[in-house]
């Protein structure tokens, strides 16, 4: 079952994960940023009925796209949960308190905001990913069998009953 390079590479595996685990001190314990976001927008809204839904929902998205970047190693949970709702706040007109900053309220710098920010944004400008088949099973991407499907059924009208 197991063949002896299988046995040496979980070995060399195992050495690796130890050697990182001794580097990080074995504290792997991880805060992400989406329990900072509800959190702070009921601080921003104190009255229940101020509290804006879609703001959250927004902002949870793009918390959820930070970690698609380096940002979320480079920057504390506090920071992207701030620019998350920066630019959650941005996009549906939201007028967030300037007097005092309300970032500063959270702990967080504005210059650092902006970097995550546009870190996030620069994430919608990539070009759409590709699959690639790395099974190496022969079977080809999904989408083009689709594509061919729809070709082989002709032309479809709109609107067609």
């Amino acid at each position: 079952m197991g063949s002896t390079r299988h046995l040496e590479l979980k070995k060399e595996l195992i050495d690796a994960e130890s050697a990182i685990l001794r580097e990080l001190g074995f504290i792997v314990h991880a805060e992400h940023a989406h329990k900072f976001v509800l959190y702070y927008i009921h601080v921003l809204f104190a009255k229940p009925c101020e509290f804006p839904a879609e703001l959250a929902q927004k902002a949870w998205s793009y918390a959820n796209d930070s970690y698609r970047s380096t940002h979320c190693v480079q920057f504390r949970p506090k920071v992207l949960a701030c620019a998350a709702i920066y630019l959650a706040a941005r996009v549906l007109g939201i007028r967030l308190p300037e007097d005092p900053p309300w970032w500063e309220l959270f702990d967080c710098e504005k210059e650092e905001i902006l970097t995550v920010a546009g870190g996030v944004l620069a994430l919608y400008q990539l070009p759409k990913a590709k699959w690639v088949n790395v099974r190496g099973d022969g079977k080809g991407d999904p989408e083009a069998a689709k594509d061919k499907e729809k070709e082989s059924k002709g032309p479809q009208i709109e609107g067609a009953c």
